[in-house]
């Protein structure tokens, strides 16, 4: 596997898991309403998704 992927695999894997549902496109999690709900949870998945837009950049799998 590209180091690159792992990268964006390793990203995914520090992240909480109703973020990494949101960020992998799997809304049927029911933690994230939930999570999203509290207070800073709006804010914490913005910051995830501009962070792993970065990481997505660096990975030709996503970004050739």
């Amino acid at each position: 596997m590209d180091d690159r992927r792992d990268e964006c695999e390793q990203f995914l894997a520090r992240q909480k898991t109703w973020i990494r549902a949101v960020l992998k496109c799997d809304y049927g999690s029911p933690d994230i309403a939930p999570a999203m709900a509290a207070v800073g949870g709006i804010e914490e998945l913005n910051q995830a998704r501009d962070a792993y837009e970065e990481v997505l950049k660096t990975c030709p799998t996503h970004f050739a």
